[in-house]
């Protein structure tokens, strides 16, 4: 199992009842291999994002995050940190803003030489 889809099937059960069903229902599209947030599905993504889960999903990044500090992670889990921040993209949270704009400015910046 790849290492974000681990961390929020190891910590959905701290979530409310309708929460934990909301992550539920994405863990199962994470569970294909092949599954691809495109504009689609990013319409169906677009549910699933509420407060809670919204929170759930940061906290979770902040584990990803430090396990790949840790233990120097070469493969990033891409599939489901595409899904995360399909759902994170919905948000309003000021939190959510603030971290991809963290994420923003954590980018190499490049330039094209002419």
């Amino acid at each position: 199992m790849r290492t974000l889809q681990k961390i929020l099937l190891d910590h959905k059960q701290h979530l409310t009842l309708p929460s934990e069903k909301l992550i539920q229902q994405l863990l199962r599209k994470l569970d294909n291999d092949s599954y691809l947030p495109d504009r689609k599905n990013a319409q169906k993504l677009h549910l699933l994002s509420t407060n809670e889960v919204d929170n759930f999903l940061l906290n979770c990044l902040a584990k990803y995050q430090l396990c790949n500090e840790l233990y120097d992670l070469s493969n990033h889990d891409i599939g489901s940190l595409r899904a995360v921040w399909v759902v994170l993209s919905f948000s309003k949270n000021p939190e959510v803003i603030q971290y991809f704009d963290d994420l923003k400015l954590a980018l190499p910046r490049f330039s094209a030489k002419v």
